[in-house]
């Protein structure tokens, strides 16, 4: 004799309770582990302009004489005009030999100010001597402004910042659930 018990089931309260819990927990994980990989590429990035700069301030002084300059234009994806200078400067080292070397500074940024990018340009004269910094194993790689531009930070911030929002919003959503049942 078989008895067929067909009982009928219905959610509690502790169940929907559970599903909610583990459906924030994966929420809060997935978020955390996102801001975790936009951190970790924003530091990445960063690194790159740092690194630059951290080489340059190794690198020997001297002073070049401007042989021939010239303002580059480029064009963007969008299709508007960038501008940036471009020198060809004449290196004495301190071994006495000479080398030609070409560019700027250390990371080759352009601007869509064609003004200031002109004024830049004209404040070098032709054959007169300003402050450089060249590579001593390679006088070639030299630079006639070691500043960074503060615009080789820009993508380094935005996943940092990008990361740090997923992560307040990871942390901030569970107990904002918690408050409002």
């Amino acid at each position: 004799m078989s008895i067929d018990h067909k009982a009928h089931i219905t959610d509690t309260a502790s169940d929907k309770e559970g599903i909610e819990k583990s459906k924030g927990i994966s929420q809060t994980l997935i978020l955390s582990i996102l801001a975790s990989i936009s951190i970790v590429i924003g530091i990445v990035l960063y690194y790159w302009p740092i690194s630059q700069a951290l080489q340059v301030n190794s690198y020997q002084s001297a002073s070049c004489t401007i042989l021939a300059k010239q303002l580059v234009t480029v064009t963007t994806n969008g299709g508007a005009d960038a501008y940036h200078p471009n020198f060809t400067f004449n290196v004495p080292t301190v071994n006495g030999q000479n080398y030609i070397a070409h560019g700027y500074g250390l990371i080759e940024s352009s601007s869509a100010d064609l003004q200031a990018e002109q004024a830049l340009l004209d404040s070098y004269k032709l054959n007169s001597h300003y402050p450089c910094w060249y590579n001593a194993s390679d006088p070639t790689h030299a630079v006639l402004n070691r500043d960074l531009d503060p615009i080789a930070f820009a993508p380094g911030t935005v996943f940092v910042l990008g990361g740090l929002i997923l992560l307040f919003i990871a942390l901030v959503k569970p107990s904002a659930r918690r408050q409002n049942p």
